[in-house]
């Protein structure tokens, strides 16, 4: 018996969706970091700080990379997966804007802290495991 007989077409659409979906969802996570770390010697000339300073942006997303999946886990379980990866995904993007527009440094390692926040959730959402 075929599994796709019961589904509706707008079902089986959303099933050829999903896999892009989280493949997109992870590039931004990955992106976050990875397209991030060339441009740090720019950062330190832009922000005229010096490496250690540098490197504590990274660190900052680290550390946020590792804490919030404490706290938005259960949010998510609570709230439903979906409003929490919308609400995700928007600031997600709120914040790396907000990153690429700031002139200061504190506002930048308080959005580049909440970055990995919300990334993360997403992508923990998509996959069921991060």
């Amino acid at each position: 018996m075929d599994p796709m007989a019961h589904t509706s077409p707008a079902d089986r659409s959303q099933g050829n969706l999903f896999p892009f979906a989280l493949v997109m969802f992870e590039l931004a996570v990955y992106f976050s970091v990875d397209m991030y770390l060339p441009a740090m010697p720019a950062l330190q000339v832009g922000f005229c700080i010096s490496e250690r300073m540098t490197q504590l942006t990274l660190t900052c997303w680290l550390i946020g990379a590792g804490t919030m999946q404490v706290a938005l886990g259960p949010v998510s379980d609570s709230l439903g997966r979906r409003p929490v990866l919308l609400s995700g995904c928007l600031v997600f993007v709120i914040a790396s804007v907000g990153c690429a527009l700031t002139s200061s440094l504190p506002l930048f390692l308080l959005l580049r802290t909440y970055i990995p926040h919300f990334s993360d959730l997403i992508s923990r959402d998509l996959t069921g495991f991060s």
